[in-house]
């Protein structure tokens, strides 16, 4: 995963009566805007095991390069699109990447006088004297900044070290969801709706932007009873890896799940094919 940089930057401030440096080592800017996920994989038999690992795999890598740039509080929700899709074990994973640790303050230096500023030619030993005194005070000035300095280094060190840490956590998780596989569900029909409901239960709890990403045919096949009182709550809904092989029926499934999904509460629906998903980038967490 990538990490923290630790490149040191020299800042100079200079004035009449002082000179100030500041090693500062660069820091990982971070983007503590929280954000939920919950990602709902078909595993029944009208959806492919090839669509779904390769869904899989693209969730993954969306969600790595993110905090790669920076997104720091976010919650995943893996959940499984079955035949019976609500019970609590169809939630399959669970990923919390809450590491958005302060930049430290950077430290305030004391000035340090030249000995320029100490002139006073006509009288050499006031001046001898003068520029032995700002002799004392920069040393002990410089001191003091090393010492400050070394403090700040330290603080910036171990919050790049938290980072890290995390992202690796990060990534480890990302490589269970690719890898993730099932047995398929040969059960009668697909439970859409109860994988909405609980998405819908688990998104609610979170603070921030909420996303649902469905990697799915939405073919019920059987008729499945509806839940009320769904609440997508301003979610954005994205269909990646929709396949269908009639035109016709495809762009009714679009038209209806749509009517559906935006009367729920989301705030857009997009679809994307198999084809449109390979071709996506972590923009669609920003919406259109």
């Amino acid at each position: 995963m990538p990490s923290g940089t630790s490149q040191v930057t020299p800042v100079g401030a200079t004035s009449n009566s002082a000179q100030r440096f500041l090693q500062v080592p660069a820091l990982t800017r971070l983007d503590p805007r929280p954000l939920a996920v919950a990602f709902l994989i078909d595993i029944t038999g009208s959806y492919t095991p090839e669509l779904r690992l390769d869904a899989q795999r693209h969730v993954a890598g969306w969600v790595e390069t993110i905090a790669a740039n920076g997104r720091c509080d976010l919650t995943l929700f893996v959940s499984l699109l079955s035949s019976d899709s609500y019970p609590d074990e169809q939630t399959v994973q669970v990923v919390d990447h809450a590491a958005c640790p302060p930049a430290p303050a950077l430290p305030e230096l004391e000035a340090t006088p030249t000995i320029a500023e100490a002139e006073n030619r006509l009288n050499p030993l006031e001046q001898e004297r003068l520029a032995a005194t700002a002799t004392a005070a920069a040393g002990s000035a410089y001191a003091a900044n090393a010492t400050a300095q070394a403090g700040y280094a330290a603080e910036v060190a171990t919050r790049e070290a938290t980072i890290d840490e995390a992202r690796h956590g990060l990534g480890e998780e990302l490589e269970t969801l690719a890898a993730f596989d099932v047995e398929t569900d040969w059960g009668p029909g697909t439970d859409v709706w109860g994988a909405l409901a609980r998405a819908a239960e688990r998104l609610s709890a979170q603070d921030g932007e909420r996303l649902v990403i469905i990697a799915s045919d939405l073919m019920m096949n059987e008729r499945q009873g509806r839940y009320d009182g769904i609440d997508l709550g301003g979610s954005r809904v994205i269909v990646i890896n929709f396949a269908c092989d009639d035109a016709a029926n495809c762009e009714q499934l679009r038209v209806v799940w749509r009517e559906e999904l935006t009367a729920l509460g989301a705030l857009e629906v997009r679809f994307f094919d198999p084809g449109e998903t390979d071709t996506l980038t972590v923009e669609i967490f920003q919406g259109q």
